[in-house]
């Protein structure tokens, strides 16, 4: 238990994100329509961040991690149950 909980643990944040960041490429930039979408959420947050707005930064940068993990959970739930037809 010990193991696994240091093994957990000692994943750094930046090593999540990585991860995240992977799948998240794979779900999202390979469909035009993500793709732009994609493109024109974080043209926004960078905007936001290069005008000196960090609380509207922030509100732009939840939104777009909400939907995207909304959008990977939905997959995710859809390929479940393909795998069990």
């Amino acid at each position: 238990m010990h193991h696994t909980i240091q093994s957990i643990s000692s994943e750094t944040l930046s090593e999540q994100m990585h991860g995240t960041i992977q799948t998240t490429r794979r779900h999202r930039l390979y469909d035009p329509d993500r793709l732009q979408e994609t493109i024109d959420e974080h043209k926004e947050i960078y905007i936001a961040i290069a005008s000196g707005d960090g609380i509207f930064a922030n509100q732009l940068m939840e939104k777009h991690i909400t939907k995207v993990r909304r959008e990977l959970s939905e997959s995710l739930l859809s390929h479940i149950g393909e795998e069990q037809n």
